[in-house]
């Protein structure tokens, strides 16, 4: 196999540490980015550099068994996609999910596929604990976009044109749970502007999903529910004394949410009476006012931190 390195401009020695393995062992290489441009474009990087029949994806502080490509490759190689279970946790403690093992070149296969991985969603959702097809990638021009979720929607997208799938008992990849919150919080920002582009283009590739499985379409009103609580995440952020967001801006944010398509939603949705309180102020008053009740209430009520 080759190891591709993606150095996003880090501001340590990291450089430094991977081209000393470069030199080491003829199969690592460096790809050294000259603007930071984010874990997305990061991945679509190291994609086009690529030699390889597959690709798959490894974070930076995660880390795989020794025989984790061995393992997951021999006598595998005929199929869209490879799938293999994970280790979720901490480096003291880790939960083992794996998927059933299925392997499916034909249509009602691939569904059972597809239901059994979305039943967990450490298996599903992720970009890791998956070979790719490379081929595959390049026909349908499958790329990570710029905005929060890419990598789910990558899956999906992927999914969507495969035409058999493999999934195998075995973990060999260890997912370091602690580093979510990190890159939540690094990218808040840009979570506020792009979720809800997010959501819409996963309810649209579900569907497209379901269709080709001769499945029923997303219901709405329950997805909008089970997603409530990250769209009102955005709110608690951008009242959250953490990221010390200016007035001016905090409007400018709470003005941006009002205008998705996702809160038409949120005003039809009766999710949980603890945040019907917020409903008035998010989708009616006036910002200034609306603005004024919000900080009483997050600072009073939701405690945010």
């Amino acid at each position: 196999f080759e190891l591709i390195l993606v150095n996003d401009c880090s501001k340590d020695n990291t450089l430094e540490v991977i081209k000393n393995y470069s030199e080491d062992y003829v199969f690592i290489h460096v790809l050294d980015l000259t603007m930071n441009k984010g874990v997305a474009n990061a991945r679509n990087e190291g994609m086009g550099m690529a030699k390889g029949k597959y690709v798959t994806f490894i974070d930076a502080d995660d880390f795989v068994h020794p025989d984790y490509f061995n393992s997951a490759m021999e006598n595998h190689e005929n199929f869209d996609l490879l799938v293999t279970g994970l280790d979720v946790g901490t480096l003291d403690d880790f939960e083992v999910h794996l998927p059933k093992p299925i392997s499916a070149i034909d249509k009602s296969g691939l569904r059972d596929a597809y239901e059994m991985l979305s039943s967990n969603k450490q298996l599903m959702w992720g970009p890791y604990n998956k070979f790719y097809l490379k081929e595959v990638i390049l026909k349908h021009g499958i790329f990570f976009e710029d905005y929060f979720g890419e990598d789910t929607i990558f899956v999906l997208e992927y999914f969507y044109y495969i035409n058999s799938i493999k999934c195998i008992d075995y973990s060999g990849y260890f997912y370091i749970r602690d580093h979510t919150v990190k890159t939540i919080s690094r990218g808040s920002d840009r979570a506020f502007k792009s979720l809800d582009k997010f959501l819409f283009t996963k309810v649209e590739l579900l569907n497209k999903i379901n269709e080709k499985f001769n499945m029923a379409p997303i219901d709405m009103e329950d997805f909008s529910d089970k997603h409530l609580l990250i769209y009102l995440a955005r709110f608690f952020a951008v009242y959250s004394k953490k990221y010390k967001i200016e007035r001016i801006h905090r409007k400018k944010l709470v003005k941006e949410l009002r205008s998705e398509k996702w809160t038409e939603l949120y005003a039809k949705s009766s999710f949980n009476r603890n945040y019907n309180l917020l409903k008035p102020l998010i989708l009616k008053l006036p910002i200034g006012m609306a603005d004024f009740f919000l900080v009483i209430l997050f600072n009073q009520i939701y405690r945010t931190k």
